[in-house]
């Protein structure tokens, strides 16, 4: 394990100097705390306040000759923005984790379907990172790449399935409906393509439910479930700008995230009964919001910088726990 961590609570004592009797009180904080770290050679000093509002300081060593804990992400921005080196998500993740396999805005149905046949020039004008999306949610090869990868841990979210249409065609094949492919006219080419919409969540919903089972199954056959870390998520409503104002969203985007928002609980809690060893990252009840400045663009589910330091937190305190037992 690459860094060493302690964890202090801050107490007061309390002496009664006629009896002699000493108290001992948990500091709690009514309101946020300064999480500013404190870096000094080896070691990062950071405040935090507790989910019962106590005041407790992690001390992180860093550079011990243990291997770096390795990570999958089958997910979106929401699980996978974090692991990324700058100041706005968490610049010194790369001295503990590293991340040995992505599946990127790929739904569970998807996941499951017939292959379709990655056709490279389609897409020449499109990123390395555009094309592997596409490409891996055709390949519907991420079972396998798990299997090889040998991933200690991995970090799952729904918003692909939560927020992000499906297509079918008539032979059986299907595929995510991802902003990427929105910005070409190849899924035409496919075939004569059926949308699953949300907007239809009846229809929607009993082709998930049917190839959610398929998923699990797979994902039993391939990894340790006990390992699995799910991330609960939502897409925002209201957003901040630079000067730290509320902005809101359009009425349209508003009404699309209350949509997905009831997707994703019916879909986190079908998930989590049907694992119900894995471990949970919820930072929902933290009520962050998107922010219009984000390094990826303006959406709602681009989030303030503090939300992926606490994705961060709460990944260290499972993993700990978990490597600990």
């Amino acid at each position: 394990m690459p860094f060493n961590i302690t964890v202090w609570d801050y107490w007061c004592s309390i002496i009664n100097v006629n009896t002699g009797k000493i108290s001992d009180l948990m500091l709690i904080l009514n309101n946020n705390v300064d999480k500013t770290p404190i870096i000094e050679e080896n070691y990062r000093l950071e405040n935090y306040k507790t989910d019962i509002g106590s005041l407790t300081l992690r001390v992180t060593k860093y550079k011990t000759n243990y291997e770096k804990i390795r990570i999958g992400v089958y997910g979106s921005c929401f699980s996978r923005s974090a692991f990324q080196s700058t100041k706005f998500f968490n610049e010194d993740y790369k001295d503990k984790y590293e991340v040995v396999l992505t599946s990127f805005h790929t739904s569970i149905p998807s996941m499951t379907a017939k292959r379709i046949n990655f056709v490279e020039n389609e897409f020449e004008k499109y990123s390395d990172f555009k094309k592997n999306t596409i490409r891996g949610d055709f390949n519907k090869d991420f079972f396998y790449k798990l299997k090889q990868s040998n991933v200690d841990f991995l970090v799952i979210d729904l918003y692909a399935d939560a927020v992000r249409p499906l297509i079918a065609y008539e032979d059986g094949s299907m595929i995510t409906d991802t902003y990427i492919l929105r910005q070409t006219d190849y899924i035409y080419k496919l075939g004569n393509p059926k949308i699953y919409s949300h907007m239809n969540l009846k229809e929607y919903l009993k082709l998930w439910e049917e190839e959610f089972e398929k998923f699990a199954e797979c994902l039993e056959e391939n990894f340790d479930t006990s390992k699995i870390i799910f991330q609960r998520a939502r897409t925002a409503v209201k957003m901040k700008n630079k000067e730290g104002k509320l902005e809101n969203f359009t009425p349209l985007e508003v009404l699309q995230s209350r949509i997905s928002n009831s997707l994703f609980e019916y879909m986190e809690l079908r998930f989590i009964k049907r694992f119900p060893k894995c471990e949970v990252i919820d930072i929902i009840k933290k009520n962050y919001i998107a922010f219009n400045e984000h390094p990826e663009g303006r959406s709602v589910s681009h989030y303030q910088s503090e939300y992926y330091k606490e994705f961060m937190h709460q990944l260290d305190k499972i993993i700990l726990n978990k490597l600990k037992n």
